[in-house]
C-alpha cells in the first residue's frame, strides 16, 4: 500500500496537477447573433465587403466574421440597383463561425432552382431553399460550418446562432512548485487564465550537456480547444480557466506541446517528456517518459519529433527557460547524488520492480524519486 500511495503521488506530479470543474461559476457569455443578408442589405454594411473573385476575405456582421475561399471560384453580389442576392460559384467556400455543438446555421437561398451545396464537416448536401443546420462537436472544435458551393449557388441570407454558455469552469490545481499541464475540453471557446497564472507552449529544445537539456517556454494569453499549455502560477494555488470573447493567441505551428484531448498512453517511444515536480522541497522539469505512463484527458505532454531528437543525446531531463532568457529551474539538483543515495529497492512509475541498472525515472522504497 505504502508503494501504490507512492506512485499515485507520483503520478500526480508528473502529469501536472489535477483539473476540476466549478459550480455555479458560469461565464457571461450570452446569445450571439448575426445575419449576413444580401437579399434587403444589411446597416452593418456588409453589401461593399461581399466581392471576391479568384481569393479570399472576410465579411463581417456584428462581432462575428464570415470568411470567404473563392480561390476556385467567386463570391459576388448581384441585382440591379438593390442588391438581390449573393452569388457563389463552383468550389466557392464560406466559413460561418460556431462555438460549440448546437449552434444553429441557418441557410436561405434566391430559389431552390438556385441551391445546390454542402454544409458541415460531413459535406451534407442540400438542395433547398430554406435550411437550418445543427452544428456537430467535430465542426465545434473547428470553430466553423464551412459551406461550399456547387456549380452556381445564389444566397439571401446566412444567419449564425450561437447559444449562451451553459457548463462550468474548469480549476486548474497547482502543484508544490506551482506548475501544471492543462488542455481546454470545451469546444468552441477560448480560454484565458486568471491574471494570478500565465499560459506557456514549448517553443524551442536545446540538445542535452551530459544528462540535461532545456526547453524554452513562450506565453500565450488565450487558447481554445485541444490546445494545451503549461501553466504557472503560485504554489498549491487553484487557478480558474474563463471563457473570454477574444481570439486564441496560441501558435498554430507549434509542434513540441501535445494538449490530450482524450486519454493518451507514453511509451518509451513517444519521444515524449511531461512536466514533475521531484517533491515539495525540489524544483520543476521536464522528465522523458521511458515507461508506459497514461496522461488523462485535460492535460498536456511535450513531444519531440524524431528528426530533432535524433541530433540531440536523449536527456534525462529538461531545464525550463522563459522566451525572456530567464531560468525557471535548476534541474540538476534534482538528480545530484542520486547514485549514493538510492535505495536498494526501486519500481518503475508503472510500479514494477527494477534493478539499480534501470535507466529512467523510478521511485525508492523510502518514497522519493529519482532519475537513473
Amino acid at each position: 500500500m505504502k508503494h501504490l500511495k507512492t506512485l499515485i503521488t507520483l503520478f500526480l506530479l508528473v502529469i501536472g496537477a489535477s483539473v476540476s470543474l466549478v459550480h455555479g461559476a458560469e461565464p457571461q457569455v450570452p446569445k450571439r447573433i448575426a445575419i449576413w443578408d444580401w437579399k434587403n442589405g444589411n446597416p452593418s454594411g456588409i453589401i461593399g465587403e461581399t466581392k471576391f473573385e479568384g481569393t479570399s476575405g472576410q465579411i463581417h456582421s456584428a462581432n462575428l466574421i464570415l470568411d470567404v475561399n473563392a480561390s476556385d471560384g467567386s463570391f459576388t453580389v448581384v441585382g440591379s440597383g438593390q442588391v438581390k442576392y449573393a452569388r457563389l460559384t463552383n468550389d466557392c467556400t464560406v466559413r460561418v463561425p460556431v462555438r460549440r455543438a448546437g449552434d444553429s446555421v441557418y441557410v436561405e437561398c434566391q430559389t431552390k432552382y438556385n441551391c445546390n451545396y454542402t454544409i458541415g464537416n460531413a459535406g451534407k448536401t442540400v438542395k433547398e431553399k430554406l435550411y437550418k443546420y445543427l452544428a456537430t462537436t467535430a465542426d465545434a472544435a473547428k470553430g466553423y460550418v464551412e459551406i461550399k458551393a456547387i456549380g452556381d449557388v445564389h444566397f439571401y441570407t446566412i444567419t449564425a446562432v450561437q447559444n449562451g454558455f451553459n457548463s462550468v469552469l474548469p480549476v486548474i490545481e497547482l502543484n508544490s512548485k506551482g506548475w501544471a499541464s492543462f488542455t481546454s475540453l470545451i469546444p468552441g471557446y477560448v480560454l484565458k487564465l486568471q491574471d494570478k497564472a500565465q499560459a506557456y507552449v514549448a517553443t524551442s529544445v536545446d540538445p542535452a550537456e551530459g544528462d540535461f537539456g532545456s526547453v524554452t517556454l513562450t506565453e500565450v494569453t488565450t487558447f481554445g480547444y485541444g490546445q494545451g499549455v503549461f501553466v504557472h502560477g503560485t504554489n498549491f494555488d487553484e487557478v480558474l480557466a474563463n471563457v473570454v470573447e477574444e481570439p486564441s493567441t496560441y501558435p498554430t505551428d507549434n509542434e513540441f506541446t501535445v494538449g490530450c484531448t482524450e486519454n493518451v498512453v507514453l511509451t518509451d517511444e513517444s519521444h515524449a517528456y511531461v512536466i514533475a515536480t521531484k517533491g515539495d522541497h525540489e524544483e520543476a522539469g521536464f522528465y522523458y517518459v521511458n515507461s508506459d505512463v497514461t496522461v488523462p484527458a485535460g492535460k498536456t505532454y511535450l513531444f519531440i519529433p524524431v528528426e530533432i531528437e535524433s541530433k540531440m543525446r536523449r536527456a534525462k531531463g529538461l531545464k525550463i527557460t522563459f522566451a525572456d532568457g530567464s531560468e525557471a529551474t535548476g534541474i540538476e539538483s534534482l538528480f545530484s547524488g542520486a547514485e549514493a543515495e538510492t535505495p536498494a529497492v526501486l519500481y518503475n512509475l508503472s510500479g514494477q520492480k527494477v534493478g539499480k541498472d534501470y535507466k529512467g525515472i523510478v521511485i525508492g522504497s523510502d518514497g522519493k524519486k529519482y532519475v537513473k
